[in-house]
This record gives C-alpha cells, sequence and structure tokens, in this order.
C-alpha cells in the first residue's frame, strides 16, 4: 500500500485510547526536550513519591520515568504498524493468489468447456458413423439376399440346362443308334414315345435298307400292274417331263417318290407312295410302313430333345 495513505489506514485499525495516547505523545515531546522547562502534567498521573523524597532532583527522576511510560503506546502503534503492514502485503499476496487462481479456474472451465465440444463432436461422428455402418450393413443384406435369390434362380436354371443337356446327349445316342439301325434298348428313357419303344428290342431300317427296298417294292409294283393286265399301257411308259403322255399313273408317282427320296426328302416320297391304289398300292404296302416306322420314330426323337 502507498505511504500516502499509510496513516488513514493506521487510523482504520487502532482502537481509540491508542490514538488518544498518540496525540498526546506528539504534543508533548516539544517540551519534553527544552532545557529549564517546568513540569508538564502527565498523560498517566504517577505514582505518588515517597514521603522521603523531597529534593527536586528526584521530582524530576519521577517525572522522566512517568514521560517514558508515555513512550510504550508509541512502541505498540509502531509494531501494530508493522503487523499491519505485514497484514496488507499478505492480503495483497493473496488477492494475487486469487486471481492468479481465478484465471487458473477460467482456464479450466475454457478448458472443460473445449473438451466438452470435443466430446458432443465425437459423439455426433461415432452416432453418424454407427449410421453409416447400419445403412451399409444393411444394403449389405438386401444385396446378399438379391444375390441368392440370383443364385438360386442360376441353380435352377443349370439344372434346367443340365437335365436339356442330359436329353440332347441321349437324342444324339438314340439319334446315331437309329441311323445305325441298332436297337435302341437300355438308351430309351422311362415313359418313351411309343414310335421309339417299337424299336426297343427290334432293329430299326437304315436309309440304305429303304433304298434299296424301295427298289425291291418298286419292281414288285410294276409286276402287280402287269399282271393285273392293262394290257400295252401297263408295259410302255411315255413321260414329257412330269407329265404322263401313256403308261401307268401309279408307275409315274412311283418314279416320283424315288427323285423325292434321291433329294432326301423322306417325308415326300412316303406321300406319294401313300396315294398310291389299286396292286401297286398293295405292293409297296410292306415298304410303306417301315418308312413311316422311320419318319414317326425320327419326329418322337426330335420332340424328344425340345422337351
Amino acid at each position: 500500500m502507498p505511504s500516502m495513505t499509510r496513516p488513514t489506514a493506521l487510523l482504520r485499525h487502532l482502537p481509540l485510547a491508542a490514538l488518544t495516547a498518540g496525540a498526546v505523545v506528539v504534543l508533548l515531546l516539544p517540551f519534553l526536550f527544552l532545557p529549564g522547562s517546568g513540569e508538564v502534567p502527565p498523560a498517566r498521573p504517577p505514582a505518588p513519591a515517597p514521603a522521603s523524597v523531597a529534593d527536586p532532583a528526584a521530582q524530576r527522576l519521577a517525572a522522566l520515568e512517568g514521560r517514558l511510560g508515555l513512550l510504550a503506546p508509541v512502541e505498540e502503534t509502531r509494531r501494530l504498524a508493522q503487523r499491519l503492514e505485514a497484514a496488507e502485503a499478505r492480503l495483497g499476496e493473496l488477492g494475487r493468489s486469487g486471481a492468479a487462481a481465478a484465471e487458473a479456474v477460467g482456464s479450466l472451465a475454457a478448458r472443460q468447456q473445449l473438451l466438452e465440444g470435443r466430446l458432443a463432436e465425437a459423439a455426433a461422428a461415432q452416432r453418424e458413423a454407427l449410421a453409416v455402418l447400419e445403412r451399409r450393413a444393411e444394403a449389405a443384406e438386401r444385396r446378399f439376399t438379391e444375390v441368392e435369390a440370383g443364385m438360386a434362380a442360376a441353380g435352377q436354371r443349370l439344372a434346367g440346362l443340365e437335365r436339356r443337356l442330359l436329353r440332347l446327349a441321349l437324342r444324339d445316342s438314340l439319334r446315331e443308334a437309329l441311323a445305325q439301325g441298332r436297337p435302341l434298348g437300355a438308351l430309351l428313357p422311362p415313359g418313351a414315345p411309343p414310335a421309339l419303344a417299337r424299336y426297343a428290342e427290334a432293329a430299326p431300317p437304315t436309309e440304305a435298307e429303304l433304298r434299296q427296298g424301295f427298289e425291291d417294292a418298286a419292281r414288285a409294283a410294276r409286276l402287280a400292274t402287269q399282271a393285273a393286265g392293262r394290257g400295252l399301257a401297263g408295259m410302255l411308259t411315255i413321260r414329257r417331263g412330269e407329265e404322263l403322255i401313256l403308261g401307268d399313273p401309279a408307275e409315274a408317282e412311283i418314279e416320283r417318290a424315288r427323285r423325292l427320296l434321291s433329294a432326301g426328302d423322306w417325308a415326300g416320297a412316303v406321300q406319294r407312295i401313300a396315294a398310291l391304289q389299286g396292286p401297286a398300292r398293295e405292293a409297296m404296302n410292306p415298304w410303306l410302313r417301315e418308312a413311316e416306322a422311320l419318319l414317326a420314330a425320327r419326329a418322337a426323337l426330335a420332340a424328344l430333345g425340345t422337351e
């Protein structure tokens, strides 16, 4: 505290009696050191001198002792002032310490607020991350379900393709056996069509056998026609391209069927022979039945691969 304010502070803390004593001492100090001065009434009456003391020296000595007693409050006041100064210094230190403590508390509060803000941000980021993970998990589950359904559908398609491949392989084996004239036997699937089942034990006719059989049947038909007594017209045949000028009409149909066989049109040849009538048809019937059975077996075999 500045020196100009110390008396004021001292006056605030000293008791009234000490202040009064101090004021009296200040007023009497000039008179104590004047030579030959008379007696000054003391602030506190001195103790009565003994009856034996009557000389002036003893009286003056007693007066000096009384005045020295007045100096005690001044020393006490000085000590009190020193204590007050020490207390004020301590208070100043405490004030500075309190300010530092308040500043530290403010800093801690700011750090706490900052940490709380960071924690709130971290919690929000964590919630957002969890939400993103949940959405990704849901999307993954949907994708897994879709993939699983696709795999099931693919499995069904694969099973269907396997069955179809087996049917195609079976059809190729049956076609080969049918073309080679071998009994179909163990190659036939359960519930095979009757057109194929008829060749389970019996050997089917080959194309070469049917071609040779066609020529034999055609000669038999010609002979049957001649034996029917149709005269010269039955023995001679005159054509202009496809148009028959003279001869047996059955012979013309057989010739057309022969040309169709040469071109590989078995269905057309069979249709021509099936249109015959009379002795020629009767002679061609055995060949016609075998050819029709082979065509029916081929049609059933083609249908077996598309089921």
